[in-house]
């Protein structure tokens, strides 16, 4: 199983430069920070999981006010729940026949995702 907070949780940003004299600073932005499997209350690595396996998605993220994943494509299923790490959780139950999937996560910050 591959996993990879995508591109688009990378979060970031800058200031550009002003004439002005007084300095800019950037906004406080999101970053999806990481993604973690859990199986069972446990941190596990994706290549021991198995089709049939009942998981939990769990996704940090900087300043963020909720947060959303997407399996193999799929449309985004968010969520405001946390655990008591303070991760935003997605429990998900791995398909028959899934072999391989990409999970992409953003988080919710500043009024866009991240």
């Amino acid at each position: 199983m591959q996993q990879a907070c995508t591109g688009s949780c990378a979060g970031g940003g800058g200031t550009q430069p002003t004439a002005t004299t007084q300095p800019t600073q950037a906004p406080v932005a999101g970053q999806c920070t990481n993604l973690l499997v859990y199986k069972d209350s446990q941190v596990v690595t994706p290549s021991t999981l198995q089709a049939g396996d009942s998981i939990v998605f769990a996704v940090n993220g900087t300043n963020a006010s909720r947060a959303r994943i997407r399996v193999n494509g799929a449309s985004f299923v968010e969520s405001g729940t946390k655990n008591t790490s303070n991760q935003y959780t997605f429990p998900y139950t791995i398909p028959s026949g899934t072999t391989n999937f990409t999970i992409e996560a953003e988080v919710y910050t500043n009024g866009q995702w991240q």
